[in-house]
């Protein structure tokens, strides 16, 4: 998600920051809202998919994320961020939708092209087949090993450390103090029923997906973002249907 924020810095006007976001989680649903086989496709990111499924569920969770989310997160975030992102709360993406349809859904549909373009970058070399050619030259077992996971793992952990560098420096204050991220007693019930739902769903997925043991890293890693997003979602549900039972 970290490699949209440049692009919506540096073409503010052009692009959507919820378009982009939201169409850069959408190719991955497919595996972070099943509990089976976390972390093989459904999806076949042809023309049709990305046209009828993903980009529809990239503005459905969008609209689902200002609805239910937004606003709670935002309220129960420590004090220096709630305040930084106080003023999205009277952000109506409904209204902005219905005025700028094309920008947001233009947005959507680069992001999610963006993600499909690096995942081709991370995943276009055949692990076993490195490993094959470089059984050819040498009959050391450990560099058979490092080849095959770096090929599988190599590239996805340097694009994950630079999106993760390129969301810090768009949205960690400098200088870094850790007195930001203090959750004051008032907010911390939510927090800890996030922690409990994303827990319990991680241990419910893990046990159903029965990973594979040589792509035993990656069930840990898809299955823990996948129940921290479902941890989220929920929690700020519940939180946004307790209220409204008791408003009315």
């Amino acid at each position: 998600m970290g490699f949209v924020l440049p692009i919506h810095r540096k073409w503010k006007p052009q692009f959507s920051l919820t378009g982009l976001a939201f169409g850069c989680l959408a190719p991955d649903y497919d595996i972070l809202f099943r509990l089976t086989k976390v972390r093989f496709h459904l999806f076949q990111y042809d023309l049709k998919t990305i046209a009828f499924v993903i980009f529809p569920l990239a503005l459905v969770s969008a609209f689902a994320f200002h609805l239910f989310c937004r606003n709670i997160l935002i309220e129960h975030l420590p004090l220096y961020y709630e305040r930084k992102y106080e003023p999205f709360k009277c952000y109506n993406f409904f209204q902005d939708f219905k005025k700028h349809y094309i920008r947001i859904s233009l947005s959507a549909l680069l992001a999610i092209f963006l993600h499909l373009l690096l995942d081709l970058l991370c995943h276009g070399i055949d692990a076993y087949k490195a490993e094959l050619f470089l059984s050819r030259f040498t009959g050391n077992h450990l560099v058979h090993a490092i080849a095959y996971l770096f090929t599988i793992y190599g590239l996805p952990v340097a694009f994950s450390f630079v999106g993760f560098y390129l969301i810090y420096t768009s949205e960690i204050r400098k200088p870094f103090s850790i007195k930001d991220f203090s959750i004051p007693a008032s907010k911390r019930m939510f927090w800890m029923a996030m922690f409990l739902l994303t827990v319990l769903t991680w241990i419910l997925k893990f046990y159903i997906s029965t990973p594979d043991p040589p792509f035993f890293f990656d069930a840990i890693v898809i299955t823990f973002t996948s129940s921290l997003l479902i941890g989220v979602y929920a929690t700020c549900f519940i939180y946004f249907i307790t209220r409204k039972i008791k408003a009315a």
